[in-house]
C-alpha cells in the first residue's frame, strides 16, 4: 500500500513538472510569435520610439507583418572640408577614403543584423553613412537599438509634380518587379505659348540659336573667347537621357564614334529599372540635358556646347523616386562606377522639395562640396504663393538656386521665393530663362517647356564656361565670378525674387 502511494505521488509530480514545462514552452512561443498590434506598438520604449522617425512608426503600426523601406543613419564625424592638395582627383581621393573608412567601421555591426534577418535591397552609403534597405517590424526595431545608429528614417517615396519632389508614401513607387503600379504624377508645366502660335510641342526647333541662348549671351562667349565648355564635365540627376538625340549624343562622355559607347562610369540608373544605358521614357531629363550643353550645326540649344555629360537617372518613368535611389545617384557622382577620376565639375538638379526646410539631402550636398563638386538645383515652382516659396535643397546655404525669368527679365510668375527657412539666407542666388524654353525631347525632336528646372541648366552651363576659363577655379570663385557678372534686375542685389540677377 505504501509503495502504491508512492508511486501516485511520483507519477503526479511528474505531471505537474509536464505542465510546467509545457507552461513555460507556451510562454517562450509566444514571445517569438506575432502578437497583438496594440502590444506591438506600446512594446517600443521612449528611449527606442525617439529614434525613429514618426513617419516610420506609422508604416510599422500599419501592418505588423509588412516589409518597410528604412534608412538608418549613423554619426559623420569626417570633416568635410575638402583636404589641402594641388591635385583635384588627390583631394577626391583622400575625402572619399576617410568616408569610406568611416562607414565600414560604423555600418558592420547593422550590415551583419541584416543580413542575418534576411533583409532585402540592402543599399550601404559611405559618401553619407547610412544604410538603406527594407526588413519587418523586429528588424527595424533591432536597427533602431544599436547605439551607433543615431537615427531611422522612412524611405520616402517622391513624385514629380511641376518639378518638385512631393511625398507620396501612400502610393509607393512604379517598379519593373513586381511593384503595384501608382497613380500617374500631374504633368510638368508645359508651354505657355497660345496653341495656334506653338501647336506642336515636339516640332524641330528653328535653324539658329535659341533665344534663351541669346539672352544670356553665351553666344557672344562662345565667339570671343572661344570658350564653351570645352575639357568640363557635367552630370545631371532626373529622369535619364535620350542618350541618341542628335544634338547630345556626341557630347555624352560614354559616346565613341568609332566604337561601341561605354557606358560604365558614365551612366547610372539608380532606380529599380536598371537600364545599361542612357534612356528616358519621361522627357523632363533630355530637356534638361538639352539646354545644358545640347546643340548641333542646326539647332544651337545648350549654353555649354563643348562640354562632356553623364547622367544618373533617379526618377522612374512614371516620374517617381525613393530617397535611397537619390542618396545612391549622389554617391555615385562622388566616384562613378567607383572612379573618382570621373566624377563631373557639376551636377545640374532641376528638381525639388516644396518643403524648403527639408534637409534629407543635405549631408550629399556637403559631400559633393567637399569634394568640389558644384551642385545647381531649381529653386521651385510654387511662387505663385509669394515669399519663402523656395524649395529644398535650392535652399541650403550650400548649393546654388536657380529662380526663372521670361524673355523681358520679368520674374516668371511660377517661380519659388525666398527667404530660405534655413537661416533666412536670400534665395535664388541667380536667374535664368525659364519660360517657353525650346529644348531636346525624346525621340531626336525638340520641346518648349516652362519651369524653374528650365532655368536652371542655364546657370550650369554657365559655370562650365567659367571653369573652361579658369581650371581648377574653386566653388566659391565660380559662383562670385557667375553673380557678379550677372545683369541686375533690381535695385536691390541680392533679392529674394531674382537673387543677384
Amino acid at each position: 500500500m505504501t509503495f502504491r502511494r508512492t508511486c501516485w505521488l511520483l507519477l503526479a509530480l511528474f505531471l505537474l513538472s509536464l505542465i510546467g514545462l509545457f507552461s513555460r514552452a507556451a510562454s517562450f512561443a509566444g514571445a517569438a510569435s506575432p502578437i497583438s498590434l496594440a502590444a506591438q506598438t506600446t512594446a517600443i520604449s521612449p528611449e527606442l520610439a525617439r529614434k525613429i522617425e514618426p513617419a516610420l512608426l506609422k508604416q510599422m503600426a500599419k501592418d505588423k507583418n509588412a516589409t518597410i523601406p528604412f534608412i538608418a543613419q549613423f554619426e559623420i564625424t569626417v570633416d568635410m572640408r575638402a583636404p589641402v592638395s594641388a591635385n583635384r582627383v588627390d583631394q577626391r581621393r583622400a575625402l572619399v577614403a576617410q568616408l569610406q573608412a568611416k562607414a565600414e567601421r560604423s555600418q558592420a555591426n547593422v550590415l551583419a543584423l541584416l543580413n542575418a534577418r534576411q533583409a532585402e535591397r540592402i543599399r550601404a552609403f559611405w559618401s553619407i553613412n547610412a544604410v538603406a534597405a527594407r526588413a519587418d517590424r523586429q528588424t527595424i526595431l533591432g536597427v533602431a537599438a544599436r547605439p551607433e545608429v543615431l537615427l531611422v528614417k522612412a524611405d520616402h517615396t517622391r513624385r514629380l509634380v511641376n518639378d518638385e519632389l512631393v511625398l507620396d508614401d501612400e502610393h509607393g513607387v512604379v517598379t519593373v518587379d513586381g511593384g503595384r503600379s501608382a497613380i500617374a504624377p500631374r504633368p510638368l508645366v508645359v508651354s505657355l505659348l497660345p496653341l495656334d502660335a506653338h501647336a506642336d510641342a515636339n516640332s524641330v526647333a528653328p535653324d539658329g540659336i535659341e533665344w534663351n541662348i541669346l539672352k544670356i549671351r553665351a553666344d557672344q562667349v562662345w565667339n570671343a573667347f572661344n570658350l564653351d565648355g570645352s575639357g568640363v564635365v557635367v552630370a545631371t540627376l532626373d529622369t535619364g537621357v535620350d542618350w541618341q538625340h542628335p544634338a547630345l549624343q556626341s557630347k555624352y562622355r560614354g559616346y565613341r564614334a568609332n566604337g561601341p559607347p561605354v557606358h560604365d562610369g558614365n551612366w547610372f540608373d539608380a532606380t529599380t529599372l536598371g537600364a545599361l544605358y542612357p534612356i528616358d521614357d519621361y522627357g523632363h531629363g533630355t530637356h534638361t540635358m538639352g539646354t545644358l550643353v545640347g546643340g548641333d550645326a542646326a539647332h544651337a540649344i545648350g549654353v555649354a556646347p563643348g562640354a562632356q555629360w553623364i547622367s544618373a537617372k533617379i526618377f522612374t518613368n512614371a516620374g517617381y523616386a525613393n530617397d535611397s535611389w537619390i542618396h545612391a545617384a549622389f554617391q555615385w557622382i562622388m566616384a562613378p562606377a567607383g572612379d573618382i577620376s570621373l566624377a563631373p565639375d557639376i551636377v545640374s538638379n532641376s528638381w525639388g522639395d516644396d518643403n524648403g526646410s527639408d534637409t534629407t539631402f543635405l549631408a550629399d550636398v556637403e559631400a559633393l562640396r567637399a569634394a568640389h563638386i558644384l551642385t545647381v538645383f531649381a529653386n521651385g515652382n510654387n511662387g505663385v504663393d509669394g515669399s519663402g516659396t523656395v524649395a529644398s535643397p535650392a535652399s541650403f546655404s550650400n548649393t546654388v538656386g536657380v529662380g526663372a525669368v521670361d524673355s523681358n527679365d520679368r520674374l516668371a510668375y511660377f517661380s519659388a521665393q525666398g527667404p530660405s527657412p534655413l537661416g533666412g539666407i536670400t534665395k535664388p542666388d541667380v536667374s535664368a530663362p525659364g519660360l517657353n524654353v525650346n529644348s531636346s525631347a525624346p525621340g531626336g525632336g525638340y520641346r518648349v517647356l516652362s519651369g524653374t528646372s528650365m532655368a536652371t541648366p542655364h546657370i550650369a552651363g554657365v559655370a562650365a564656361l567659367v571653369m573652361q576659363a579658369a581650371p581648377g577655379i574653386s566653388i566659391d570663385q565660380t559662383l562670385y565670378d557667375i553673380t557678379s557678372t550677372a545683369v541686375p534686375l533690381s535695385t536691390t542685389l541680392p533679392n529674394n525674387a531674382t537673387g543677384w540677377g
